[in-house]
Protein backbone atom coordinates (compact mmCIF):
# COMPACT_ATOMS: atom_id res chain seq x y z
CA UNK A 1 0.00 0.00 0.00
CA UNK A 2 2.66 2.70 0.60
CA UNK A 3 4.11 1.66 -2.74
CA UNK A 4 0.67 2.74 -4.24
CA UNK A 5 0.65 5.70 -1.93
CA UNK A 6 4.02 6.98 -3.31
CA UNK A 7 3.19 6.35 -6.99
CA UNK A 8 0.04 8.10 -6.46
CA UNK A 9 1.79 10.93 -5.28
CA UNK A 10 4.34 10.54 -7.76
CA UNK A 11 1.87 11.28 -10.33
CA UNK A 12 0.24 13.73 -8.73
CA UNK A 13 3.70 15.81 -8.09
CA UNK A 14 4.13 16.03 -11.99
CA UNK A 15 3.21 19.14 -13.63
CA UNK A 16 1.94 18.04 -16.48
CA UNK A 17 -1.15 15.69 -14.56
CA UNK A 18 -1.74 18.98 -12.15
CA UNK A 19 -2.53 20.77 -15.41
CA UNK A 20 -5.02 18.43 -16.56
CA UNK A 21 -6.89 18.26 -12.71
CA UNK A 22 -7.59 21.93 -13.28
CA UNK A 23 -8.91 21.30 -16.73
CA UNK A 24 -10.92 18.82 -15.49
CA UNK A 25 -12.32 21.00 -12.68
CA UNK A 26 -12.97 24.36 -14.98
CA UNK A 27 -15.05 22.28 -17.39
CA UNK A 28 -17.08 20.59 -14.89
CA UNK A 29 -17.82 24.29 -13.73
CA UNK A 30 -18.43 25.34 -17.04
CA UNK A 31 -20.17 22.72 -18.61
CA UNK A 32 -22.51 22.51 -15.12
CA UNK A 33 -23.17 26.24 -16.18
CA UNK A 34 -23.50 26.68 -20.09
CA UNK A 35 -27.10 24.48 -19.98
CA UNK A 36 -28.79 27.83 -18.08
CA UNK A 37 -28.06 30.33 -20.64
CA UNK A 38 -29.70 28.62 -23.60
CA UNK A 39 -32.92 29.05 -21.49
CA UNK A 40 -34.88 32.11 -22.45
CA UNK A 41 -38.02 33.27 -22.56
CA UNK A 42 -40.07 36.73 -23.88
CA UNK A 43 -43.79 38.01 -22.49
CA UNK A 44 -45.27 41.22 -22.69
CA UNK A 45 -46.84 43.17 -19.69
CA UNK A 46 -50.13 44.96 -19.64
CA UNK A 47 -48.41 48.37 -20.48
CA UNK A 48 -46.82 47.00 -24.06
CA UNK A 49 -43.44 46.42 -22.93
CA UNK A 50 -41.83 43.08 -24.43
CA UNK A 51 -39.48 41.75 -21.79
CA UNK A 52 -36.87 39.03 -22.40
CA UNK A 53 -35.49 36.85 -19.90
CA UNK A 54 -32.29 34.59 -20.48
CA UNK A 55 -29.99 32.19 -18.08
CA UNK A 56 -31.52 31.58 -14.41
CA UNK A 57 -34.18 34.24 -14.67
CA UNK A 58 -35.92 32.26 -17.72
CA UNK A 59 -35.78 29.84 -15.63
CA UNK A 60 -37.38 30.74 -12.62
CA UNK A 61 -39.70 32.64 -14.58
CA UNK A 62 -40.83 29.33 -16.47
CA UNK A 63 -41.09 27.61 -13.22
CA UNK A 64 -43.71 29.83 -11.64
CA UNK A 65 -45.98 29.54 -14.91
CA UNK A 66 -45.56 26.07 -14.80
CA UNK A 67 -46.11 25.41 -10.93
CA UNK A 68 -49.79 24.91 -11.46
CA UNK A 69 -49.05 21.70 -13.21
CA UNK A 70 -46.13 20.56 -10.78
CA UNK A 71 -46.62 17.23 -8.87
CA UNK A 72 -48.13 13.93 -10.03
CA UNK A 73 -48.99 14.03 -13.92
CA UNK A 74 -53.16 13.19 -14.07
CA UNK A 75 -55.08 12.06 -16.88
CA UNK A 76 -57.11 14.69 -15.77
CA UNK A 77 -54.66 16.91 -15.50
CA UNK A 78 -53.81 16.24 -19.39
CA UNK A 79 -57.10 16.24 -20.39
CA UNK A 80 -57.25 19.48 -19.11
CA UNK A 81 -54.06 20.88 -20.94
CA UNK A 82 -54.92 19.48 -24.29
CA UNK A 83 -58.62 21.52 -23.80
CA UNK A 84 -57.18 24.81 -23.00
CA UNK A 85 -54.42 24.03 -26.34
CA UNK A 86 -57.47 23.35 -28.07
CA UNK A 87 -59.63 27.00 -27.11
CA UNK A 88 -56.22 28.88 -27.70
CA UNK A 89 -55.38 27.08 -31.24
CA UNK A 90 -59.31 27.86 -32.06
CA UNK A 91 -59.83 31.41 -31.06
CA UNK A 92 -56.57 32.49 -33.18
CA UNK A 93 -57.12 30.58 -36.03
CA UNK A 94 -54.13 28.33 -35.87
CA UNK A 95 -52.76 24.67 -36.43
CA UNK A 96 -50.01 25.07 -34.38
CA UNK A 97 -48.05 26.17 -32.05
CA UNK A 98 -45.69 28.37 -33.38
CA UNK A 99 -48.65 30.55 -35.77
CA UNK A 100 -49.67 31.88 -32.26
CA UNK A 101 -48.45 35.43 -31.55
CA UNK A 102 -45.29 35.15 -28.67
CA UNK A 103 -47.04 36.87 -25.82
CA UNK A 104 -50.09 34.34 -26.68
CA UNK A 105 -48.29 30.88 -26.36
CA UNK A 106 -46.26 32.48 -22.95
CA UNK A 107 -49.30 33.10 -21.01
CA UNK A 108 -51.55 30.57 -22.47
CA UNK A 109 -49.70 27.33 -23.91
CA UNK A 110 -46.10 27.42 -21.60
CA UNK A 111 -47.97 27.27 -18.41
CA UNK A 112 -49.17 23.64 -20.22
CA UNK A 113 -46.58 23.11 -22.60
CA UNK A 114 -44.81 20.07 -21.02
CA UNK A 115 -48.43 17.91 -20.26
CA UNK A 116 -49.00 18.36 -23.59
CA UNK A 117 -45.84 17.07 -25.73
CA UNK A 118 -46.32 13.24 -25.25
CA UNK A 119 -50.01 13.55 -26.13
CA UNK A 120 -49.43 14.06 -30.04
CA UNK A 121 -47.09 10.72 -29.33
CA UNK A 122 -49.39 9.02 -27.93
CA UNK A 123 -52.21 9.64 -30.21
CA UNK A 124 -49.81 8.81 -33.56
CA UNK A 125 -51.37 6.71 -36.47
CA UNK A 126 -50.01 3.29 -35.00
CA UNK A 127 -48.88 2.01 -38.34
CA UNK A 128 -47.16 4.96 -39.90
CA UNK A 129 -45.94 6.64 -36.49
CA UNK A 130 -47.38 10.32 -37.76
CA UNK A 131 -48.27 12.73 -34.86
CA UNK A 132 -51.93 14.02 -35.16
CA UNK A 133 -52.58 17.93 -35.07
CA UNK A 134 -54.34 19.24 -30.99
CA UNK A 135 -57.09 19.98 -32.55
CA UNK A 136 -57.88 16.41 -34.19
CA UNK A 137 -57.43 14.97 -30.66
CA UNK A 138 -60.38 13.72 -29.31
CA UNK A 139 -59.51 15.44 -25.51
CA UNK A 140 -62.11 12.59 -23.99
CA UNK A 141 -59.74 9.91 -24.83
CA UNK A 142 -57.41 11.17 -22.87
CA UNK A 143 -58.94 10.05 -19.74
CA UNK A 144 -57.78 6.57 -19.97
CA UNK A 145 -53.90 8.82 -20.94
CA UNK A 146 -51.85 5.88 -19.55
CA UNK A 147 -53.78 2.53 -21.21
CA UNK A 148 -53.11 4.59 -24.27
CA UNK A 149 -49.14 4.97 -23.46
CA UNK A 150 -49.08 1.12 -23.24
CA UNK A 151 -50.96 0.64 -26.31
CA UNK A 152 -48.41 3.13 -28.29
CA UNK A 153 -45.27 1.36 -26.63
CA UNK A 154 -46.65 -1.73 -28.90
CA UNK A 155 -47.35 -0.01 -31.64
CA UNK A 156 -44.30 1.64 -31.49
CA UNK A 157 -42.11 -1.57 -31.30
CA UNK A 158 -43.80 -2.88 -34.47
CA UNK A 159 -42.48 -0.07 -36.29
CA UNK A 160 -39.53 0.13 -35.06
CA UNK A 161 -39.03 -3.78 -34.76
CA UNK A 162 -40.46 -5.03 -36.90
CA UNK A 163 -38.99 -8.06 -37.27
CA UNK A 164 -37.82 -8.55 -34.14
CA UNK A 165 -40.75 -9.99 -32.14
CA UNK A 166 -38.37 -10.94 -29.04
CA UNK A 167 -37.54 -7.24 -29.11
CA UNK A 168 -41.24 -6.17 -28.91
CA UNK A 169 -42.12 -8.48 -26.12
CA UNK A 170 -39.37 -6.94 -24.09
CA UNK A 171 -40.02 -3.72 -24.67
CA UNK A 172 -43.70 -4.02 -23.36
CA UNK A 173 -42.36 -5.83 -20.30
CA UNK A 174 -40.48 -3.50 -19.56
CA UNK A 175 -42.52 -0.57 -20.10
CA UNK A 176 -45.62 -1.97 -18.19
CA UNK A 177 -42.82 -2.10 -14.96
CA UNK A 178 -42.54 1.92 -15.17
CA UNK A 179 -44.03 3.63 -12.50
CA UNK A 180 -47.44 5.63 -13.07
CA UNK A 181 -48.41 7.96 -12.95
CA UNK A 182 -45.42 10.22 -14.07
CA UNK A 183 -44.33 12.69 -12.00
CA UNK A 184 -43.41 16.68 -13.39
CA UNK A 185 -41.33 18.99 -11.79
CA UNK A 186 -40.63 22.70 -13.94
CA UNK A 187 -37.37 23.85 -14.88
CA UNK A 188 -35.54 20.36 -16.03
CA UNK A 189 -33.45 21.11 -18.88
CA UNK A 190 -32.55 18.37 -21.97
CA UNK A 191 -29.45 20.72 -22.42
CA UNK A 192 -28.39 19.68 -18.70
CA UNK A 193 -28.56 15.80 -19.54
CA UNK A 194 -26.97 16.48 -22.80
CA UNK A 195 -23.49 18.40 -21.08
CA UNK A 196 -23.38 15.80 -18.22
CA UNK A 197 -22.39 13.09 -21.50
CA UNK A 198 -20.09 16.00 -23.14
CA UNK A 199 -18.61 15.69 -19.41
CA UNK A 200 -17.99 12.38 -19.56
CA UNK A 201 -16.14 12.58 -22.81
CA UNK A 202 -14.08 15.72 -21.86
CA UNK A 203 -12.71 13.56 -18.82
CA UNK A 204 -12.24 10.70 -20.32
CA UNK A 205 -9.77 12.82 -22.72
CA UNK A 206 -8.31 14.40 -19.79
CA UNK A 207 -8.14 10.37 -18.05
CA UNK A 208 -6.19 9.38 -21.32
CA UNK A 209 -3.29 11.75 -20.69
CA UNK A 210 -2.99 10.91 -17.20
CA UNK A 211 -2.80 7.17 -18.13
CA UNK A 212 -1.17 6.83 -21.54
CA UNK A 213 2.35 8.10 -19.83
CA UNK A 214 2.40 5.02 -17.69
CA UNK A 215 4.48 2.10 -19.00
CA UNK A 216 5.97 4.22 -22.31
CA UNK A 217 7.86 6.66 -19.70
CA UNK A 218 9.24 3.85 -17.81
CA UNK A 219 10.88 2.46 -21.54
CA UNK A 220 12.25 5.69 -22.12
CA UNK A 221 14.25 6.27 -18.81
CA UNK A 222 15.12 2.74 -19.13
CA UNK A 223 13.07 2.29 -15.54
CA UNK A 224 11.59 -0.75 -16.85
CA UNK A 225 14.60 -2.81 -16.54
CA UNK A 226 15.34 -1.66 -12.58
CA UNK A 227 11.95 -2.88 -11.69
CA UNK A 228 12.49 -6.34 -13.62
CA UNK A 229 15.58 -7.10 -11.50
CA UNK A 230 13.78 -6.45 -8.22
CA UNK A 231 13.03 -8.89 -5.79
CA UNK A 232 8.99 -8.70 -6.49
CA UNK A 233 9.51 -8.47 -10.02
CA UNK A 234 8.04 -6.50 -12.31
CA UNK A 235 4.45 -7.75 -11.53
CA UNK A 236 4.37 -6.14 -8.01
CA UNK A 237 5.15 -3.01 -9.83
CA UNK A 238 3.04 -3.23 -12.77
CA UNK A 239 0.09 -3.58 -10.74
CA UNK A 240 1.02 -0.84 -8.55
CA UNK A 241 1.27 1.14 -11.65
CA UNK A 242 -2.38 0.00 -13.26
CA UNK A 243 -4.06 0.94 -9.37
CA UNK A 244 -2.67 3.95 -9.37
CA UNK A 245 -3.68 5.14 -12.86
CA UNK A 246 -7.19 3.82 -12.39
CA UNK A 247 -7.68 5.31 -8.84
CA UNK A 248 -6.42 8.69 -9.69
CA UNK A 249 -8.63 8.67 -13.15
CA UNK A 250 -11.27 7.03 -10.91
CA UNK A 251 -10.92 10.37 -8.77
CA UNK A 252 -10.88 13.03 -10.96
CA UNK A 253 -14.37 11.58 -13.11
CA UNK A 254 -16.14 11.16 -9.52
CA UNK A 255 -15.05 14.53 -8.27
CA UNK A 256 -15.89 16.12 -11.65
CA UNK A 257 -18.95 14.71 -12.33
CA UNK A 258 -20.21 15.09 -8.27
CA UNK A 259 -19.32 18.81 -9.04
CA UNK A 260 -21.42 18.78 -12.29
CA UNK A 261 -24.37 17.59 -10.56
CA UNK A 262 -24.48 19.60 -7.93
CA UNK A 263 -24.40 22.82 -9.95
CA UNK A 264 -26.60 21.87 -12.71
CA UNK A 265 -28.99 20.66 -9.90
CA UNK A 266 -28.63 23.95 -7.44
CA UNK A 267 -29.44 26.39 -11.11
CA UNK A 268 -32.10 24.28 -11.83
CA UNK A 269 -33.66 23.06 -8.51
CA UNK A 270 -33.13 19.64 -6.77
CA UNK A 271 -37.35 19.48 -7.23
CA UNK A 272 -36.30 18.58 -10.95
CA UNK A 273 -34.90 15.66 -10.50
CA UNK A 274 -38.02 14.14 -9.50
CA UNK A 275 -39.42 14.16 -12.67
CA UNK A 276 -40.24 11.61 -14.78
CA UNK A 277 -37.77 10.33 -17.72
CA UNK A 278 -40.50 10.13 -19.91
CA UNK A 279 -41.69 13.84 -19.52
CA UNK A 280 -38.40 14.73 -20.79
CA UNK A 281 -38.25 12.39 -23.81
CA UNK A 282 -40.27 10.28 -25.54
CA UNK A 283 -43.63 9.61 -23.00
CA UNK A 284 -43.40 5.69 -23.51
CA UNK A 285 -39.30 5.33 -22.81
CA UNK A 286 -38.86 2.19 -21.24
CA UNK A 287 -36.33 3.22 -18.40
CA UNK A 288 -38.78 3.30 -14.80
CA UNK A 289 -36.40 6.18 -13.53
CA UNK A 290 -36.76 10.01 -12.83
CA UNK A 291 -34.29 12.68 -14.04
CA UNK A 292 -31.85 11.92 -10.69
CA UNK A 293 -31.66 8.63 -10.90
CA UNK A 294 -31.26 8.85 -15.11
CA UNK A 295 -27.91 11.59 -13.56
CA UNK A 296 -26.39 8.20 -11.59
CA UNK A 297 -27.00 5.77 -14.19
CA UNK A 298 -25.22 8.17 -16.71
CA UNK A 299 -22.44 8.67 -14.66
CA UNK A 300 -22.40 5.07 -13.43
CA UNK A 301 -21.98 4.23 -16.87
CA UNK A 302 -19.84 6.69 -17.72
CA UNK A 303 -17.06 5.27 -15.27
CA UNK A 304 -18.08 1.94 -16.65
CA UNK A 305 -16.51 3.64 -19.73
CA UNK A 306 -13.33 5.56 -17.98
CA UNK A 307 -12.39 2.19 -16.43
CA UNK A 308 -13.02 0.08 -19.88
CA UNK A 309 -10.63 3.06 -21.91
CA UNK A 310 -8.01 3.34 -19.70
CA UNK A 311 -7.38 -0.04 -19.40
CA UNK A 312 -7.16 -0.13 -23.15
CA UNK A 313 -4.81 2.58 -22.88
CA UNK A 314 -2.54 1.08 -20.46
CA UNK A 315 -2.14 -2.03 -22.81
CA UNK A 316 -1.31 0.81 -25.86
CA UNK A 317 1.52 2.30 -23.32
CA UNK A 318 2.42 -1.30 -22.03
CA UNK A 319 3.54 -2.06 -25.86
CA UNK A 320 4.77 1.16 -27.04
CA UNK A 321 7.96 3.16 -25.93
CA UNK A 322 6.86 5.82 -27.21
CA UNK A 323 4.72 8.14 -25.06
CA UNK A 324 3.44 10.10 -28.10
CA UNK A 325 2.37 6.86 -29.67
CA UNK A 326 -0.09 5.46 -26.56
CA UNK A 327 -1.00 8.92 -26.17
CA UNK A 328 -2.40 9.01 -29.79
CA UNK A 329 -3.79 5.66 -30.33
CA UNK A 330 -5.68 6.51 -26.65
CA UNK A 331 -6.86 9.55 -28.06
CA UNK A 332 -7.94 7.86 -31.03
CA UNK A 333 -9.63 4.95 -28.60
CA UNK A 334 -11.62 8.20 -27.53
CA UNK A 335 -13.34 9.37 -30.66
CA UNK A 336 -13.25 6.39 -32.68
CA UNK A 337 -17.20 6.04 -31.73
CA UNK A 338 -17.90 9.36 -33.23
CA UNK A 339 -16.70 7.93 -36.55
CA UNK A 340 -18.37 4.99 -36.39
CA UNK A 341 -21.37 6.89 -35.62
CA UNK A 342 -21.70 8.65 -39.04
CA UNK A 343 -19.16 6.14 -41.25
CA UNK A 344 -20.47 2.55 -40.20
CA UNK A 345 -24.38 2.31 -40.66
CA UNK A 346 -27.00 -0.56 -39.05
CA UNK A 347 -26.35 -3.49 -36.93
CA UNK A 348 -22.40 -3.59 -37.97
CA UNK A 349 -21.84 0.18 -36.49
CA UNK A 350 -24.28 -0.35 -33.47
CA UNK A 351 -22.03 -3.92 -32.42
CA UNK A 352 -18.72 -1.75 -32.85
CA UNK A 353 -20.14 1.72 -30.64
CA UNK A 354 -20.86 -1.31 -28.34
CA UNK A 355 -17.81 -2.89 -28.16
CA UNK A 356 -15.57 0.13 -28.11
CA UNK A 357 -15.33 1.49 -24.50
CA UNK A 358 -15.56 5.12 -25.24
CA UNK A 359 -19.01 4.47 -27.30
CA UNK A 360 -20.66 4.92 -23.58
CA UNK A 361 -19.65 8.46 -23.89
CA UNK A 362 -19.62 9.59 -27.36
CA UNK A 363 -22.64 11.84 -27.47
CA UNK A 364 -25.25 10.23 -30.02
CA UNK A 365 -23.82 6.41 -28.76
CA UNK A 366 -24.12 7.24 -25.26
CA UNK A 367 -25.46 5.55 -22.26
CA UNK A 368 -28.04 8.64 -22.15
CA UNK A 369 -29.52 8.61 -25.79
CA UNK A 370 -29.27 4.64 -25.82
CA UNK A 371 -30.88 4.53 -22.45
CA UNK A 372 -33.99 7.03 -24.08
CA UNK A 373 -34.05 5.15 -27.78
CA UNK A 374 -35.47 1.67 -28.68
CA UNK A 375 -32.84 -0.61 -29.85
CA UNK A 376 -31.86 -3.93 -29.44
CA UNK A 377 -29.27 -6.87 -30.49
CA UNK A 378 -29.74 -10.17 -31.41
CA UNK A 379 -27.94 -12.36 -29.27
CA UNK A 380 -28.72 -16.44 -29.07
CA UNK A 381 -32.36 -16.01 -30.30
CA UNK A 382 -33.17 -12.75 -27.53
CA UNK A 383 -33.41 -9.18 -27.94
CA UNK A 384 -30.76 -7.76 -25.44
CA UNK A 385 -31.50 -3.51 -25.15
CA UNK A 386 -28.32 -2.05 -26.24
CA UNK A 387 -27.47 -0.58 -22.71
CA UNK A 388 -26.78 -3.85 -21.05
CA UNK A 389 -24.55 -4.98 -24.22
CA UNK A 390 -22.42 -1.73 -23.62
CA UNK A 391 -22.48 -2.26 -20.01
CA UNK A 392 -21.37 -5.70 -20.34
CA UNK A 393 -18.54 -5.49 -22.59
CA UNK A 394 -17.06 -2.77 -20.64
CA UNK A 395 -17.15 -4.92 -17.59
CA UNK A 396 -15.78 -7.46 -19.43
CA UNK A 397 -12.75 -5.30 -21.37
CA UNK A 398 -11.34 -4.35 -17.99
CA UNK A 399 -9.85 -7.31 -16.32
CA UNK A 400 -9.42 -8.85 -20.45
CA UNK A 401 -6.72 -5.68 -20.91
CA UNK A 402 -5.58 -5.34 -17.39
CA UNK A 403 -4.29 -9.01 -17.81
CA UNK A 404 -2.77 -8.46 -21.30
CA UNK A 405 -1.35 -5.01 -20.14
CA UNK A 406 0.99 -7.38 -17.33
CA UNK A 407 1.85 -9.53 -19.61
CA UNK A 408 3.13 -7.20 -22.15
CA UNK A 409 4.86 -5.17 -19.52
CA UNK A 410 6.81 -8.11 -18.43
CA UNK A 411 7.03 -9.50 -21.91
CA UNK A 412 8.26 -6.12 -23.17
CA UNK A 413 12.39 -5.73 -24.27
CA UNK A 414 13.84 -2.04 -24.36
CA UNK A 415 16.17 -2.65 -27.38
Amino acid sequence: MKLLYLEMKRMLSVKRIRIVLILAVCLSILLSYLPVTFESVSYTEATGNIFELKGIEAVRYKKNLQKDIAGIVTDQKVRMAVEECQKVFHEYGVRDYYELPDEVYVRRILPFIPLVKGVREVFADPSTGMAPDILEIDAAEIEDYYVKCEEWVASLMKIEQKDNFAAQDFAIRMYHNVEKPYLYYPGTSRNAMDYQILLALGILILCTVISAPGFSSDYQTRAHDIFCTTRKGGTYYGNIKIAASILVCSGVYLVCMALYLIISNCLFGWECTKTSVQMIYSIVNLPDFNIGELQIAIGFGGLLSVWAAMSITLYFSSISRNTVVSLSLGFALCILPLFVYIIIPDKVGLWMNCILPSGGVCLQTSYLFQLIDFQFLNIGGQAVWIPYVMAAFAIAEIPLFLVITIRCYLNYKVS
